[in-house]
């Protein structure tokens, strides 16, 4: 009789501990990291933007590692500097999946995703990309682009256009794959469509430093207005020059990279007032707190404490691209076609951009606005 209490009881204990082991291991599981990789232009001539990127990224995943929201999953960041180049984004992509592991990775700006993307494509690689250039994701269905888009930004300028009757315009376009994109598919159809007259007056890191000249042949095409497609580190010397030189009847059209070197206090108010704005909700609203969603409100807070300087656009992208990919994998499934399924299902996410979805052909989707600064604050064209 002993015998068979001592026996029962040591199968119970034995019972205990393997439910006890279970569970610790269901724990462990649910605990794991999940590795990606962010290959962002921290040193170089575009460092501000993968800076920017790192610090929303960061700000996220700290969040979403301590959230029970997402299903227990813990987000790993490993951080490599493509310094703004495709050779050396090459070597970090390669070095992120060889050796680290990683089976989701974040590239930005056009030339360096582009670069990339056959390569994550053939070993089924989810790439997340901060680039504005709406066709990387064809043909890539690993491929999910996180950025207001060059194709939503000149439809919204070329509805400007047409709001304001502008009938000859000078398009002072930077040259880069991107620019050269959205001229190609948005701008020159409709102006042609419309038999708008425009004039392009091209320019390169090398012209840069003589801008007054190529306002002079803004100036010379005697245009409505002009339509500024460049970066937005570019726009302080663009509009002092402009300002001088040109007509003040000439109306100065911008995007989201006006947006951006106004919001960042690159520019002095009197160059960009006036000015009109096709451009996300995130920077248009940046100076009206009023207009903030809890997550905007969130980051804003986040980077003051942690950075002591405001957010950007690219802070957003990268706040939003994790809570994105968060949402996604909480929903279950660790497979390449479990995560792009899941990601496909997350409509109207409430991020710091807005309202953000992810269309079937791997572009976001966020609400972009119209308008004008008028004394440095957006106003709204309905």
């Amino acid at each position: 009789m002993k015998r068979i209490i001592v026996t029962i009881i040591t199968i119970a204990l034995l019972l205990s501990l393997i439910m006890v082991w279970g569970c610790n291991k269901k724990s462990d599981q649910a605990k794991e990291s999940i590795k990606i990789g962010a290959i962002l232009p921290l040193t170089g001539n575009l460092s501000a933007s993968g800076v920017k990127a790192k610090q929303g990224i960061e700000i996220a995943v700290t969040e979403i590692n301590k959230s029970a929201e997402f299903n227990g999953i813990q987000l790993q960041v490993i951080y490599e500097d493509s310094k703004g180049n495709p050779t050396d984004a090459m070597s970090a992509y390669q070095k992120l999946t060889t050796v680290d592991g990683a089976k989701i990775v974040i590239t930005s700006l056009t030339g360096v995703s582009l670069a990339v993307k056959e390569k994550a494509k053939d070993q089924d690689v989810i790439q997340i990309v901060y680039a504005m250039t709406e066709d990387i994701p064809e043909g890539a269905n690993n491929v999910i682009r996180v950025y207001p888009g060059m194709l939503e930004e000149g439809q919204r300028i070329t509805e400007l256009i047409n709001k304001l009757g502008v009938k000859k315009i000078a398009l002072l376009n930077y040259k880069a794959p991107s620019i050269e994109f959205q001229y190609q598919n948005a701008l020159k159809p409709y102006l042609e469509k419309n038999n708008i007259k425009a004039e392009v007056i091209s320019y390169d890191d090398n012209t840069l430093s003589s801008m007054k000249n190529l306002m002079l042949k803004v100036k010379k095409s005697n245009p409505d207005a002009m339509f500024i497609a460049g970066y937005y580190n570019q726009f302080q010397q663009i509009l002092t020059d402009a300002r001088t030189i040109l007509p003040s009847s000439v109306k100065i059209f911008g995007g989201i990279n006006l947006a951006m070197a106004a919001q960042d206090q690159q520019l002095k108010p009197e160059l960009w007032n006036g000015c009109y704005l096709a451009s996300s909700d995130f920077l248009a609203y940046y100076n009206q707190p009023e207009k903030r969603n809890s997550q905007y409100k969130f980051l804003v807070e986040s980077c003051q404490a942690k950075y002591n300087e405001p957010p950007s656009i690219d802070t957003a992208v990268g706040f939003d691209s994790m809570y994105l990919l968060a949402k996604a994998l909480g929903m279950g499934g660790t497979s390449t076609a479990d995560i792009l399924k899941n990601i496909h299902q997350v409509k109207d996410y409430q991020g710091v951009l807005g309202n953000v979805t992810i269309q079937p052909d791997g572009n976001s989707a966020t609400r972009w606005v119209i308008g004008q600064y008028i004394d440095n604050v957006f106003q709204e064209i309905k």
